[in-house]
């Protein structure tokens, strides 16, 4: 049995005394070493980067949090999360492309979303499969 850990970074909020809100978020959960924590104990850890997706906080927060998954498990197996709409908000299959390309070298693999809608995510918007469908498409072409 291999324990997988995906905490969402919302739990930041939840974490700290100051609730935060859009990209200060991601800097939250940095600063309470949120993927450290999780690391620590997991054989695969996956980093909910997606609701960072397709903005300039992407690379950085996903750069740092498995910097600090990777310093306090070396042994685990990191995951990255990316989505098909992230937080509600449309994306391309070119952003998907770009996320990947920008952090392959740095994970293990990735956790494909195609949010929707409902009583567990009422700002997830509607999933839309097409993106995820164009960029594994162009994924299996790329990598050939």
């Amino acid at each position: 049995m291999k324990f997988i850990f995906t905490p969402a970074t919302d739990l930041a909020n939840a974490n700290s005394n100051r609730p935060t809100a859009g990209a200060g978020v991601f800097q939250q959960y940095l600063a309470d070493h949120l993927a450290a924590q999780g690391a620590r104990v997991s054989d695969v850890f996956e980093i909910q980067a997606q609701r960072a997706e397709a903005t300039p906080e992407f690379l950085p927060f996903a750069t740092r949090a498995v910097a600090q998954a990777r310093t306090a498990n070396p042994n685990a197996e990191i995951l990255l999360g990316i989505a098909s709409s992230p937080g509600g908000r449309s994306v391309t299959a070119e952003d998907l492309l770009s996320a990947y390309r920008t952090t392959r070298s740095m994970v293990a693999g990735y956790w494909l979303n195609i949010p929707l809608s409902g009583p567990g995510c009422a700002d997830c918007g509607n999933g839309d499969p097409q993106v995820a469908v164009v960029f594994l498409r162009s994924l299996a072409q790329m990598l050939g």
